[in-house]
This record gives structure tokens, sequence and C-alpha cells, in this order.
């Protein structure tokens, strides 16, 4: 057995760029109100409390809605933020939350938004840890400790993928309802799932070079790519698995095309011009169209990706388009 049919394809979109929500701790642990006088900020150290906190009766009970907040946006630039990842995840629902409920028109419209956004958000990921479990096989090694990794890294790649798809079907525009809150779960659930899978990577490569084909199949070794394509909040563990990659690169035993999407992620990631095309900034233009980051010899790039096995960078960029862009 096997990883399904097209999965390499579909991989390939999110790399270019589930895991089930968090375990719900009890609903009076997790809700509850504060003093509006007491800065609400304070969720910003508790992820699962800005998670499953009352937004709607802070605004409506607690005098919430007449609150002036922090900028959020402003402490959410990756440029100028100075928060903790933990921090910035809860952040990121906070700023939701408040915003949700401090637009809404009633608190009984407020409550209604954030059920409808959560039962969006449960019955997509439902559906999408479904599919993609059922894509999920793969031929089991008789070694039991390659068989262990392959299960291991098969969850991963479940996790990583569900969550990814959700996150690309609730794109919108909304910013202060039902949507906007879906929006923000799938973001915190994809950060999740990408900590796990890449605290799992740095302990696996502890014990292996790498995780080649030959000993844990196609698609297992393509998992691990993936983990380690999305965690770019760590460039020391991309930079890591490019070098132990690239040995297998003579005997076949990685995908040429894997590591020339990870030679320019880890490219991008240390401000240097990518060499085979694969990242676009994920800015769509009005046309609905993607253009790429710096590229080194821009000439010769489609000669460079035939070499990787790869097809023109026009076709490349016209697919990611499609599928990010609409």
């Amino acid at each position: 057995m096997i990883f399904g049919k097209g999965i390499f394809a579909a991989s390939i979109l999110c790399a270019a760029g589930a895991v089930q929500a968090c375990a719900n701790a009890p609903a009076d642990e997790m809700s509850g109100s504060i003093d509006p006088s007491v800065d609400i900020a304070a969720l910003q150290q508790n992820l699962e409390k800005a998670r499953h906190y009352d937004y709607c009766s802070w605004a409506y009970e607690q005098g919430g809605k007449a609150l002036t907040l922090p900028n959020y946006d402003a402490m959410l630039d990756r440029e100028t933020s100075t928060l903790s990842h933990d921090e910035r995840q809860a952040t990121t629902l906070l700023d939701a939350g408040t915003r949700i409920a401090q637009s809404s028109k009633t608190q009984k419209a407020c409550v209604r938004a954030f059920g409808k956004g959560t039962k969006t958000f449960d019955k997509a990921m439902k559906k999408s840890l479904a599919s993609h479990w059922s894509k999920a096989k793969y031929k089991k090694s008789d070694n039991k400790a390659i068989a262990s990794v392959q299960e291991s890294l098969a969850t991963h790649w479940v996790e990583d993928q569900a969550a990814r798809r959700v996150y690309l079907a609730s794109r919108t525009e909304d910013k202060t309802g039902a949507e906007h809150w879906t929006r923000r779960l799938s973001i915190i659930t994809t950060s999740q799932a990408d900590a796990r899978s890449t605290q799992y990577m740095r302990g696996l490569l502890k014990e292996y070079d790498w995780i080649d084909k030959t000993r844990f199949g196609d698609r297992v070794s393509m998992a691990a790519w993936l983990i380690v394509q999305h965690a770019d909040a760590h460039v020391d563990l991309q930079m890591l698995a490019l070098e132990r990659m690239e040995s297998y690169l003579e005997n076949g035993g990685v995908s040429k095309g894997n590591y020339a999407f990870l030679w320019d992620r880890v490219a991008v990631n240390s401000d240097r011009q990518q060499r085979y095309g694969t990242q676009p900034t994920w800015e769509c233009t009005p046309e609905g169209t993607l253009t790429l980051q710096p590229l080194e010899d821009p000439d010769n790039v489609n000669a460079r990706r035939a070499a990787m096995g790869l097809g023109t960078v026009e076709d490349g960029l016209a697919g990611m388009a499609k599928s990010v862009c609409g």
C-alpha cells in the first residue's frame, strides 16, 4: 500500500507555501469572565483560554464592547513582533475574538457567530482528517524500528495536510464574523501541527541521517521532507535536512524535486536568491497570479528545474496561483 494517488501534487502546493483541535479542557476552566478593568491581554499568556474564552459575555456583560483595545495587528507583525510563539498564537485568537465580539450587533448575534465559526471549523477538520487518513497508506517495513517511524510520520503527514487543507479552504475577507473565527482556528491548528512535527523531526534526525526512500518508502520519505519544508521558523533544521538529503541524490534515495523545493526554501528563509523558482511571494495580484521571490539567473531556471525533474517555472507558478488565488 502507498499514500493515495495525486497526493504528491497536493503536498507540493502546501510545501511551496492535524490535527484535531487541542483537547478541550473543562468549560469552567476555559471560559469564565474577567473584570474589564483587567487588561484582556492577559489571555496572551494562555492559548487554550484565548481559544475558549467567552468574548460575548466580556463584550456585553462586562463593558468590553466599549473598551479601546491594543493594536494587535502591530503586535502580530512578523518584522517587529517580540511575542513568543505561544503568545503569538494566543494573540491571533485574542485579536479575532475581541474584534468579533465588539462588532456584533447583539450578544445573541455574537454567540451565533462564534458557534457557527467553531462548528464550521470542526466539521471541515473532521472531513479533512478522514480524507487524508484514507490516503495515508504505505508498505510497512519488516523492521520494527523502521515501521514505527513510518507510522509516526504518516500521522504527522495527515495532521499537516488536513490542517492546511482547511486553512486554504477558509480564505475570507471577513474580519468580524463566523468566517473570521473559522479562519483563525485553522491558522492555530496548522501552527500547532507544525510545532509537533518539527519537534518529532529533530529527534528523528538524531537517530537517522535521513528518511530515505530505500529504507522507509517513497511516501514516508516525502512526509519527512514535507514536515521540514514547513518548519520555516527553524531554518537550522531545514539546513540540516538539506545537507542530509544531498548525499542521497545520486542513488535515488530522495526525490530531486523535493530537494529543489527545500533548497529554495532555505535560500528564501536565509534572505538569499532561490535557484529553482519554487517559492512565490504568496501575495495574489489583482489578476489572480503569483510572482516569484528573488531568483538567481532567471534565464536558465527552466534548465535547472528540468535537471531536478520539475516542469517549467511558468506552469508551476500558474498551478500554485490557481489553487491559492482562485
